[in-house]
């Protein structure tokens, strides 16, 4: 059931898709604790789902969830792990989509929080020229941009924008479409006229 609800998102039949995610949940939540891994993983897929069909506050409930149970599961509390934890891969995922859906219910401060977080923890566990480094930076710039951050979110999408060109090259999807983003910023921008100018 899992496979097929992921064939269905893969192919934009998300309804489809969200009403196996819901079954299956509630059979792996019947049947398992809230904390076992299985039932991370459901919830996290029915909440990235609930987000394509534009519900957000369930979706925001969901990942505020997973973000917790990963954060118990994988250690965090007040110890002190390297490559457990904070800086797990599946729990900067989930702080990722969190700050996504807190950026489609409008709460920018909170996405804005989250979304530094993340790109720090990529930048020290990855590095600048990751491709999740650069999703990061292009993210926050995003959320810049949102909130007449120009300036901000300008110096970020053209580093993620020549990250992707150096590791994926021109035509790539990523890079393509980061070049759009960085073309409306640049058109959104003040023009500054010298003294003596138009």
């Amino acid at each position: 059931m899992a496979c097929f609800s992921s064939i269905l998102d893969k192919s934009g039949a998300h309804y489809g898709c969200f009403k196996l995610r819901e079954r299956l949940g509630l059979i792996v939540k019947g049947r398992l604790e809230v904390k076992h891994p299985s039932t991370i993983i459901a919830s996290a897929n029915l909440a990235v789902t609930y987000g394509q069909l534009g519900r957000y506050a369930e979706a925001e409930v969901l990942f505020v969830e997973v973000l917790k149970q990963r954060t118990k599961l994988l250690g965090v509390l007040k110890q002190s792990t390297k490559l457990l934890g904070a800086d797990h891969p599946d729990t900067i995922r989930a702080s990722a989509n969190l700050a996504a859906t807190y950026g489609e219910l409008g709460r920018y401060a909170e996405a804005e929080a989250l979304q530094n977080d993340v790109l720090q923890r990529r930048t020290r566990l990855l590095g600048d020229q990751h491709p999740h480094t650069l999703l990061a930076l292009w993210s926050l710039a995003s959320t810049y941009k949102k909130t007449q951050q120009l300036p901000e979110a300008l110096e970020l999408a053209t580093k993620a924008h020549r990250g992707y060109v150096e590791i994926l090259g021109e035509s790539h999807p990523d890079t393509v479409e980061t070049a759009a983003f960085l073309t409306s910023l640049t058109a959104e921008q003040p023009v500054d006229h010298a003294e003596g100018g138009h």
